[in-house]
């Protein structure tokens, strides 16, 4: 597996197709960090699809990310912002294909003292 940390200034790569009509999935995982702080909370994800490497758009709420997904699986590492201990968000994550996928973000998140 690969492991990529989104930079929304650098381009995808040449070699990825950015809107196709595969369906990907992201498995539930847990979001760890702090909340009220400038740090903020970070999950690790996987982004599988079915046949070829193409761009997934995720969203999560309010927050949105563009992830690269492979057939066997990319990980990416997600930066969130918290109000509170108890984490927790509803995603879908979408490859242009018929079906958008579910998944969930959750955690417990620690109180750093420093706010923004």
């Amino acid at each position: 597996m690969m492991f990529t940390v989104v930079d929304i200034n650098t381009p995808p790569s040449p070699s990825l197709n950015t809107w196709t009509r595969e369906n990907c999935s992201v498995a539930s995982t847990t979001a760890s960090g702090c909340y009220k702080c400038e740090k903020g909370a970070t999950a690790e994800i996987t982004c599988k699809t079915n046949e070829e490497s193409t761009t997934a758009n995720i969203e999560c709420g309010e927050e949105e990310f563009a992830v690269e997904c492979s057939p066997r699986g990319t990980k990416t590492s997600i930066k969130f912002s918290g109000n509170k201990a108890s984490f927790q968000r509803h995603c879908t994550v979408d490859c242009g294909g018929k079906q958008k996928g579910h998944f969930e973000v959750t955690g417990v998140l620690k109180y750093s003292g420093y706010t923004k």
